[in-house]
């Protein structure tokens, strides 16, 4: 038969045992709960990254989009400036003094025939380089002063 203190010592020894289980059983469902949540939030930053750069790439269309209409708004009035001031020139010739600037103004009506608005490559960027280069030209020469940046043509660069 036990004696009291070897039953007290079996009792503690047992739940001992029991404690010990109890506790791995408890640290292994921490880790559990600590690894799913870690990996709630891993999923969670990458459905963000993901959401945050679809969000970046409307933003920047639509970014590109706006200030691709202003831009061309704004190269639309310069050539339709020009062009007035070639046809005026052409429909007055009486009122300006073209003996100096008729060379001038042949070569930039041959530019604006190779010119369109609808093509946007480096020749016709080079081109339109060329033409409000040519623009500005014959304005000094038919000293049309302040003519030629009436709409900020310096701020037009492809």
């Amino acid at each position: 038969m036990e004696t009291t203190g070897e039953s007290e010592d079996a009792f503690a020894s047992s739940t001992s045992i029991v404690a010990d289980q109890l506790s791995k059983k408890v640290r292994t469902m921490m880790e559990d709960l600590f690894d799913e949540i870690l990996q709630l939030e891993e999923q969670a930053i990458a459905e963000g990254q993901q959401r945050g750069k679809l969000v970046a790439k409307q933003k920047a269309l639509s970014d590109a989009r706006e200030l691709g209409h202003l831009y061309g708004e704004r190269l639309g009035k310069h050539v339709g400036q020009v062009c007035g001031v070639v046809l005026a020139i052409r429909g007055h010739p009486e009122r300006f003094n073209l003996t100096r600037a008729n060379k001038t103004l042949v070569q930039l009506e041959s530019m604006l025939q190779h010119f369109s608005l609808r093509e946007n490559t480096s020749d016709s960027e080079q081109l339109w380089i060329k033409i409000d280069s040519k623009y500005r030209q014959l304005c000094s020469l038919l000293r049309l002063d302040g003519i030629e940046d009436s709409i900020g043509a310096e701020a037009l660069s492809f």
